[in-house]
């Protein structure tokens, strides 16, 4: 067993965050991507392990969306990030505004909705296709809104990396 937590603290100080909303305590597989202004989005997790007959998986994806900010050590809950399913193993990328007239966007692309856990493996998680997402939200990051894509991608994607081009 290996413990793994997570302290946020404003930067140079020293402090405890309380999630009042129970949507990002407790979460495994989150994403993060850190904004223009050197604040934190984070978002989604898996919040339970369930079991289905002899498989266990880990499964209830947060819907939960915060900006951390960490020269105060404020934390901001943002409503509305796929409220009726959530998401976990998703990625994150900030991307600047081309004119510089707003804070930019966050893309939020692909993920999973559960993942089984094989701890007879050495690699203990199962990824199956039919639990991965395909589609993706924008995040405006001045409006403080999400906004689900039009489009979806033609391959489902657990874990994916994404990173912003040169242009």
């Amino acid at each position: 067993t290996t413990t793994l937590e997570l302290l946020l603290a404003p930067h140079g100080d020293f402090a405890c965050l309380k999630d009042d909303t129970n949507q990002l305590s407790n979460v495994v597989f989150p994403a993060t991507v850190e904004l223009g202004d050197g604040s934190v989005l984070m978002t989604g997790g898996f919040r339970s392990v369930t079991e289905d007959g002899p498989k266990t998986y880990l499964s209830g994806p947060s819907p939960g969306a915060a900006i951390f900010d960490p020269r105060t050590g404020q934390m901001e809950v943002i409503e509305g990030m796929d409220p009726s399913e959530g998401r976990a193993a998703h990625s994150m990328v900030f991307i600047p505004s081309a004119t510089g007239l707003d804070k930019g966007k966050v893309l939020i692309v692909g993920g999973l909705n559960k993942l089984e856990v094989d701890a007879t493996k050495g690699f203990p998680f199962v990824l199956a296709e039919a639990d991965a997402r395909n589609d993706y939200v924008l995040f405006d990051v001045a409006t403080r809104t999400f906004t689900s894509g039009d489009d979806t991608m033609l391959q489902k994607r657990g874990f994916p990396r994404a990173h912003i081009l040169a242009d």
